[in-house]
């Protein structure tokens, strides 16, 4: 489980430290916008494949039992998350209703999983990145930064998006197995 946790470290670092006493705006001094995105982004990516070849390899030890409407939950759970992550990015109403899609996504991914697994590993990969997401979500607001869209979008983007989600969901059922080593049908 160590890649997991140092997965999760640096997820949680290159996510959390930049926010504290102005870090983010002295890294953006020295290394320009498009330089921080990019360090930014590497870590990232870097971060989310060490919590998957974590997760492989991670305790199976019990902690709790998942109810057993869990899985099927979890299941219909997904199609708002991958809503919330599309619809972001497509242009819909989403953001005119909350400054936090994408961390919204996140808490409702990691809770959905959670419903359906009660191994080590989900409790940390899981827990750690709900508890993030609502953390984040606080904290933007605190510090003033989170700002809903005054923007309308006709009805056609959210018919769009929705379209756009169920491919992308039936993909995600499909790769699921190989990702996580955890099939979802079959």
């Amino acid at each position: 489980m160590t890649m997991l946790y140092l997965g999760l470290a640096l997820f949680l670092a290159i996510h959390i430290l930049p926010t504290l006493g102005g870090l983010r705006g002295q890294l953006v001094t020295r290394v320009g916008e498009n330089g921080w995105k990019s360090i930014h982004s590497l870590i990232t990516v870097g971060a989310i494949a060490l919590m998957v070849l974590g997760w492989r390899q991670g305790s199976l030890e019990v902690v709790y039992a998942p109810p057993a409407w869990g899985r099927n939950a979890a299941f219909v759970l997904m199609l708002p998350v991958l809503y919330l992550l599309i619809g972001r990015r497509i242009g819909t109403n989403l953001k005119r209703h909350t400054a936090h899609p994408m961390l919204w996504a996140v808490a409702l991914w990691a809770g959905a999983h959670l419903l359906a697994n009660g191994e080590l590993r989900a409790v940390a990969l899981f827990g750690t990145l709900g508890a993030y997401a609502i953390f984040a979500m606080w904290s933007q607001e605190a510090r003033g930064v989170a700002k809903r869209a005054t923007e309308r979008w006709p009805w056609s983007s959210e018919f769009r998006a929705a379209a756009v989600t169920i491919a992308v969901y039936a993909v995600f059922i499909a790769v699921h197995g190989w990702i996580s080593g955890v099939a979802l049908v079959g």
